[in-house]
């Protein structure tokens, strides 16, 4: 009998209209270009019987709790077709984030408090099939320095045994616009409080609370809370320029904006209005160099407006 490939896999996610029932995702039109992945299909606790007897002797356990967890990357990027959702759109929704698409121009996320979406992933590995249903999770953004940007997503969903599947054919890839790497060419605008800054790293964690709630008469992958944090790493400058132990002592409100890619459907901008900078970290000087590691949080002002992601 022939092995299986460990290589050969493939993730599809679809929106639910109704939490935890399958949608049924298919491959021509879900289908998720991902890389990095990383999949834990039986979660949980065990529970012990913890029964005395007059031996010794294991005791028997049983599982509960059961959810399912899958980590990957989809890089930054948007559909080819300028407000054209992206393929990986359905993920940032299930992540407690708003679409907002608006017809050849744009497609921008934001996060909301209520309301949130859920999806159904199917996870092809190892000639199996996955079924992850009522799914919600994080991410964080990453663009550094002569990498791709991408983003790495964590999604919780409900357990269901796995069945024999063989991989679908003809995965709809072609939404999937090819990204740009972070350089100088390529990602135009990075500005803190409006000094444009030199920067190696930029990390926009989303933050949410996610948590598999299993109890009598309920059972639900719950974001119960969110609190998003931006690492960025960028050139010391003068104080008199920009001054990190000022904001962060006087807690003075400052804005970031970034803007990655060239041409249409390649633009990547993320906005924050509201940032609050925390006690900076020790200078670093890779190369010899200066470096600020700095630590921000992106706050709201109206509600649900601490960052905006938006694709042109």
């Amino acid at each position: 009998m022939a092995g299986f490939q460990d290589r050969l896999h493939l993730l599809m996610a679809k929106i639910e209209t109704t939490y935890g029932v399958d949608p049924t995702p298919t491959a021509a039109s879900n289908a998720i270009l991902v890389k990095n992945v990383r999949f834990t299909p039986m979660n949980g606790t065990d529970v012990p019987r913890g029964i005395e007897r007059p031996w010794l002797g294991a005791q028997q356990q049983f599982p509960t709790g059961l959810h399912a967890q899958v980590s990957f990357e989809t890089e930054l990027v948007g559909h080819a077709v300028a407000g054209t959702a992206p393929g990986w759109g359905v993920i940032a929704r299930a992540c407690g984030l708003a679409q907002v698409a608006s017809a050849g121009v744009s497609v921008a996320y934001n996060p909301v408090s209520e309301g949130f979406e859920s999806a159904t992933l199917y996870f092809h590995h190892q000639g199996k099939r996955y079924v992850l249903r009522g799914a919600r999770g994080t991410g964080t953004l990453r663009l550094n320095a002569d990498q791709l940007p991408a983003v790495e997503w964590t999604m919780t969903g409900l357990f269901d045994l796995p069945v024999d599947a063989a991989i679908p054919a003809a995965p709809g890839f072609a939404v999937f616009a090819v990204p740009q790497v972070v350089n100088k060419t390529n990602t135009p605008t990075f500005t803190v409080n409006g000094v444009a800054m030199v920067m190696r790293s930029f990390e926009l964690s989303l933050g949410n609370s996610v948590a598999h709630r299993s109890l009598v008469n309920t059972e639900e992958v719950w974001i119960g809370d969110r609190a998003e944090s931006l690492r960025i790493q960028s050139d010391a400058v003068a104080l008199a320029t920009l001054n990190p132990y000022l904001l962060a002592r006087d807690q003075t409100s400052f804005a970031i904006n970034l803007v990655h890619g060239i041409g249409a459907g390649k633009v990547v901008t993320v906005n924050l209005p509201s940032c609050r900078l925390q006690r900076p970290d020790q200078s670093v000087a890779p190369n010899g160099i200066v470096e600020w590691p700095l630590t921000i949080t992106p706050l709201p002002t109206a509600g649900n407006d601490q960052f905006t992601l938006t694709l042109t």
